[in-house]
């Protein structure tokens, strides 16, 4: 009998000792936010695979993130959410390396092209392709001899095509596109070490001609691609060298047939200097080159002050006081994905108040340092009885929900908070 007493007395003994808010392990918690995540894991992967045009799947993205926090805000373990994620992602078939998107990506950003995509060169491939303003030209071959490069194009007359004729080898291009091939753009923002050529020329045909076009190009001796030599008598040159900020600016001479490289020589005169970067104002200058070497600089315009939102590496801690969570607007937490991850932690430091519906906004970016995407979230909500409790800390975020593709950077800004007297 004592046994049998002891054994139902037990359990109400340990839930006395337990703290208020404390709760009994329920396996089964968090089925139905898990069953969310592989249906949006699902959504998500289709879209990719036929992905056609740049952000075309960033809302669903979002989606998926969000129901990975509510997963998380349920106490949901993270191996869990990893698995349903994995599970939705793994019941579609294709792959997004072979949509449409990825594939017209590949063809422009590959040797020996280097062009950056932009939303025209998708269009085509899209049932929006009547939409698109822009003059195409197909480069149907190239040849590379001492450091020139040789690009044979012909003008395309449609503007709408079949996914299936995609060519990764031979990419579409526009008007504005080739004309910063030929004037060395890309090539030129490139490390010297890695550009397989200094020069582009340019070789215009019809799509009936192009073999033949290729046939007498690459039949052409080596010598024919070099430019002639300099007669006597030339005006000497000088060297003219454009510091930007941003460094990663792109920058070309408007008003004479030359790429620029840093340390350009060019005879004496005034010559018109394109500057632009993403993200920043493009500006256009002129400078005058006398007899000596010349060094400008050059300072862009931001046309988005989110792109200069500076973070603090290791902030990882936003301190909650009588007034404020850091600083408003300001942005305090930055992790790198691939590198050791870092939670994002909320501490309360009041004396008294629980800090509830704390909102921030989350900015992903690139390489560059551009804004790919934000986010905003609501954290530590009352109506879901969710606070952080004087002394107490929070951990809204971990290092699953920051790896995005592209992503180089996170920043996380706080919005807005509120504090209660009593427990929501």
């Amino acid at each position: 009998m004592d046994r049998i007493l002891f054994t139902i007395l037990l359990p109400l003994m340990l839930a006395a000792s337990l703290p208020v808010r404390a709760a009994w392990w329920n396996p089964f918690a968090g089925e139905g936010c898990l069953k969310t995540i592989e249906q949006n894991a699902m959504e998500y992967q289709k879209c990719r695979v036929n992905q056609s045009v740049p952000r075309q799947c960033g809302t669903l993205k979002q989606k998926l993130a969000q129901a990975k926090i509510q997963c998380a805000n349920d106490k949901v373990a993270v191996d869990k959410i990893t698995g349903a994620e994995k599970s939705g992602r793994d019941s579609v078939s294709g792959s997004p390396s072979k949509s449409p998107y990825a594939r017209v990506t590949r063809s422009l950003t590959r040797a020996p092209y280097f062009v950056r995509p932009e939303l025209d060169n998708f269009l085509p491939f899209t049932p929006d392709c009547k939409k698109s303003s822009a003059r195409y030209f197909k480069i149907g071959a190239y040849d590379i001899k001492k450091r020139t490069a040789s690009l044979v194009v012909y003008p395309l007359e449609f503007k709408c095509a079949s996914p299936s004729s995609i060519s990764e080898k031979y990419p579409v291009v526009t008007t504005a596109q080739l004309r910063d091939i030929e004037s060395g753009v890309y090539i030129a923002a490139r490390a010297k070490a890695k550009r397989p050529y200094d020069t582009v020329k340019i070789v215009r045909t019809t799509a009936d001609k192009l073999q033949s076009t290729y046939k007498a190009l690459s039949a052409a001796p080596a010598s024919a691609a070099k430019p002639p030599p300099a007669k006597a008598g030339a005006r000497n040159q000088y060297r003219l060298s454009v510091v930007t900020e941003p460094r990663n600016a792109q920058v070309r001479l408007l008003n004479v047939n030359r790429a620029y490289m840093d340390k350009v020589k060019l005879p004496p005169g005034r010559y018109q200097v394109q500057v632009s970067a993403s993200g920043y104002r493009t500006g256009t200058y002129w400078v005058t080159i006398g007899k000596s070497d010349k060094t400008v600089k050059i300072t862009l315009v931001p046309t988005r002050q989110a792109n200069l939102m500076k973070c603090e590496e290791h902030a990882e801690d936003i301190v909650v006081d009588t007034l404020k969570v850091a600083r408003f607007g300001a942005c305090h937490f930055l992790t790198y994905p691939g590198k050791a991850s870092r939670d994002l932690r909320i501490v309360n430091n009041r004396a008294q108040g629980h800090v509830h519906d704390v909102k921030v906004r989350i900015s992903y970016f690139d390489a560059d340092k551009q804004v790919l995407e934000e986010e905003e979230y609501v954290l530590f909500r009352a109506d879901r009885k969710e606070s952080i409790a004087p002394g107490q800390t929070g951990f809204p975020f971990t290092s699953i929900y920051l790896h995005r593709e592209g992503v180089k950077a996170i920043g996380i800004k706080t919005e807005h908070f509120q504090v209660s007297n009593r427990q929501p």
